[in-house]
């Protein structure tokens, strides 16, 4: 068995990065030396992503990138040369005319088949 690269030669991907727990995978993360890139909706929101951006590491080894898990395209460009994927993206909208919140499985069930290791 072959012994993985260090971390720091390593790109993990994080889905909806900007996202509760997935902040705090982006954070454990870059404190252990890795590169990530982290999926969200806009990467220039500052109110979604300057929280990761002041990260510790952040300026070096982030790397913010637009994704939705309904477009099979954007998850193929963020996954491209990724040796890992934590997938933490939920994806959620509110019903027209009402307040409960929609969730897409379908969305989640893209990652996997779209996940290139070029």
């Amino acid at each position: 068995m072959s012994t993985p690269p260090p971390a720091g030669e390593q790109l993990v991907c994080v889905t909806g990065a900007s996202g509760y727990l997935a902040s705090h995978v982006v954070r454990e993360l870059l404190a252990r030396g890795y590169r990530v890139r982290g999926t969200v909706r806009d990467p220039a929101d500052p109110e979604k992503t300057d929280h990761l951006k002041r990260l510790p590491g952040a300026g070096e080894r982030l790397e913010l990138v637009r994704a939705e898990l309904g477009e099979p395209e954007g998850l193929q460009r963020a996954l491209r040369h990724c040796t890992a994927l934590l997938h933490t993206a939920s994806p959620a909208s509110t019903l027209r005319g009402g307040s409960r919140p929609a969730s897409y499985p379908t969305g989640c069930l893209m990652v996997p088949p779209s996940s290139p290791r070029e």
